[in-house]
């Protein structure tokens, strides 16, 4: 899997794999919680030009014109979030040890909640969108098929058994929306 790759090009490559998408906006009191294969790119750009100087813009890949992303950077307490899932402690401490990222694409809900003031949590407006599952998956397996380079069919891909799963953005360690 990594080959001959620098200790800088594996850093840049798990910072991908945990780069996902939030926003944040203070001036229109909403936090964007993005979601796997449901156009949460597209909306994103579009909520992020609306977006003020202090609002939550996290980074995305490749570079969009018009996206600014902003604010997203800060230094946080792993604790609370290590004590919310105990089984995930070595991924909340490499996240959190190899990136100043405080606030990253596709974050879920309960590390947003964290992560702000309880306040802001509780009197913001928050929402996510979600997409016919099957609609999902096709998404998905073109996506696939195409780094691929075409060669992957179908049943191949279904039969990994890999499909994007997105309730866990926004329920909490019970499955219960937050």
């Amino acid at each position: 899997m990594f080959g001959h790759a620098s200790a800088g090009e594996h850093l840049r490559s798990v910072r991908e794999v945990l780069s996902e998408k939030m926003i944040l906006s203070h001036k229109y009191k909403f936090i964007f919680i993005k979601t796997a294969k449901t156009a949460g790119t597209s909306i994103e750009v579009f909520l992020s030009k609306q977006c003020g100087p202090q609002d939550i813009v996290t980074p995305i890949a490749p570079l969009i014109e018009g996206h600014q992303p902003r604010n997203y950077e800060g230094f946080i307490n792993p604790i609370p979030e290590i004590v919310e899932r105990p089984g995930k402690l070595f991924s909340v401490l490499r996240r959190t040890i190899t990136s100043r990222d405080k606030f990253y694409n596709h974050m879920p809900a309960r590390e947003v909640r964290s992560r702000v003031p309880a306040d802001v949590w509780n009197s913001y407006f928050k929402f996510c969108v979600e997409r016919n599952p099957w609609d999902k998956v096709l998404s998905h397996y073109h996506m696939h098929a195409a780094r691929e380079g075409g060669s992957l069919s179908l049943d191949e891909y279904l039969g990994r058994g890999r499909f994007p799963i997105n309730y866990f953005r926004y329920t909490d360690r019970w499955g219960r929306k937050i």
